[in-house]
């Protein structure tokens, strides 16, 4: 189908008590140029529908931020890329495995990360809690996260954001223009840390 080594799924996973069952799956597949989007996306199709046969097929996304032919170190990580979970607090911290360092502020991996840190602390910062734990979810292609939930002293919260923190802005384009201010360059905060306290997305 043209298909390609580099890809990646996102599975959104809806839980009640030990049964689950998924909601959406997003999968990047990198592909030639040449590559026929409607077999690559009915190759998709019996992919998961095959994975979830005992189950409700859920929603699909194949290739939402178009086309993926650019791949591996070429297209994504930079020389330096320690892990979000390293850059963050350790592995108390349930981060995947892109790059703060390796990556400029377009991707969300970058600019998610630091963002959900950033309205984490603000939380604490205003005495909402003690310990606030902040998940975006991005999908490929998407302006701003698919998902917020938060997470209040080990208790996850139904309130809407808006709600504990007024003002806050997800566009992913406002976020990159005010995290962009940053005039320190990425490879000192490769060498040196992410978390300088005058850095915008500290503040």
């Amino acid at each position: 189908v043209g298909a390609g080594p580099d890809g990646k799924v996102i599975v959104r996973v809806e839980r009640n008590g030990n049964e689950w069952r998924p909601l959406h799956v997003s999968l990047s597949l990198s592909h030639r140029e040449d590559c026929d989007w409607l077999k690559l996306r009915q190759y998709a199709e019996g992919v998961v529908e095959n994975a979830c046969k005992d189950m409700e097929t859920p929603a699909l996304t194949v290739n939402g931020g178009g086309m993926f032919v650019s791949v591996g170190p070429n297209g994504d990580n930079g020389l330096s890329g320690k892990k979000l979970v390293v850059d963050a607090y350790g592995p108390t911290v349930p981060i995947g495995g892109g790059a703060w360092s390796g990556k400029d502020l377009h991707k969300v991996d970058r600019l998610g990360g630091l963002l959900a840190r950033q309205l984490a602390k603000r939380i604490v910062r205003v005495g909402l809690a003690g310990e606030a734990l902040v998940f975006l979810e991005y999908l490929p292609g998407g302006d701003s996260p698919a998902q917020v939930l938060v997470r209040l002293d080990g208790r996850s919260e139904s309130i809407p954001f808006e709600k504990l923190l007024n003002g806050v802005c997800f566009d992913n384009e406002t976020v990159w223009s005010n995290f962009n201010e940053c005039e320190i360059p990425l490879d000192k905060l490769a060498c040196w840390g992410h978390h300088y306290y005058n850095l915008p997305w500290e503040r």
